[in-house]
């Protein structure tokens, strides 16, 4: 009997050590991560704060390794062409796979006068890897990898877009993907001709939905802001766009909604157009 007593007690005991032992696991990766999502946020804050004052700035030169073992640089691209799109993007990435067809067929349109670069920075990639990409997409645009050649673009997100002009000057900046050839068109035109002037470019990309993610075609939403009164539908994919040359906050409302759907009154969202990205707009 004693000897069943000892053992059950010494069970109890390394149950609770175990116990205990899994609960301060438990803590510390709770802190960790509780540390992490502060040092992200910090980060996407600052990084945010960047790319708000990257667009009507010059950008340094840089230069890029490429895919087919050249290296590449703004300099050199800019000499040859009105205007230089640069994709920064990553090989694991679903938007940017959905991107890059629509920017084969712009660039196939326009490469002679519009320079194509789209550059990984991502650690997980490697210039074999984008090599083997671009093969397997059918990509004809220069392709390359860089991992600390481009600081000066800071990003968040991939896709991310910025286009250069002439002049060097960085004049729109797109966080997240094109929904489509024509968008991307609409952009990088305006950077064209021989009676180009220094200009920005905003694209105000708009997507209605419900929290459970379910698209909503045929709303109607109204663009308001100083100099700006516009009335959007949006498409089969829920979505509409909105292309200006004269970026600012602009408040979005909900005018209606087909079928059941409610949403709230009042302006739903603002949109800065400084960074172009997608301003999601939930109703119920």
């Amino acid at each position: 009997m004693n000897t069943e007593k000892k053992k059950g007690g010494i069970g109890r005991i390394v149950l609770r050590v175990f116990l205990v032992l899994l609960l301060l696991l438990a803590v510390g990766a709770g802190v960790l991560y509780v540390r992490f999502r502060k040092a992200y946020k910090e980060y996407t804050e600052e990084a945010t704060q960047s790319m708000n004052t990257i667009v009507g700035k010059q950008s340094p030169d840089f230069s890029v390794p490429l895919t087919d073992g050249t290296t590449v640089t703004l300099s050199d691209l800019l000499a040859d062409h009105e205007v230089v799109v640069l994709n920064v993007f990553a090989t694991w990435c679903g938007p940017c796979e959905r991107e890059f067809p629509e920017m084969e067929k712009v660039y196939e349109e326009y490469g002679d006068k519009a320079a194509f670069l789209a550059v990984s920075r991502d650690p997980l990639d490697t210039l074999e890897d984008i090599a083997a990409y671009k093969e397997s997409h059918g990509l004809t645009f220069p392709m390359g990898y860089t991992a600390d050649g481009l600081d000066f673009f800071v990003t968040t997100s991939y896709p991310t877009t910025f286009v250069i002009d002439r002049n060097g000057v960085v004049g729109f900046c797109q966080m997240g993907y094109f929904a489509g050839s024509d968008l991307i068109e609409q952009v990088i035109t305006p950077f064209m001709g021989d009676d180009y002037e220094q200009t920005k470019v905003a694209l105000y990309s708009l997507i209605v939905l419900t929290k459970e993610g379910e698209l909503v075609p045929g709303a109607e939403l109204a663009l308001q802001s100083d100099s700006v009164e516009e009335v959007l539908t949006t498409n089969e994919n829920g979505e509409a766009f909105y292309i200006t040359q004269n970026p600012e906050a602009i408040d979005i409302t909900v005018l209606s909604l087909p079928g059941n759907y409610k949403a709230e009154e009042g302006t739903v969202a603002t949109t800065s157009g400084t960074i172009s990205t997608w301003t999601p707009i939930y109703v119920e």
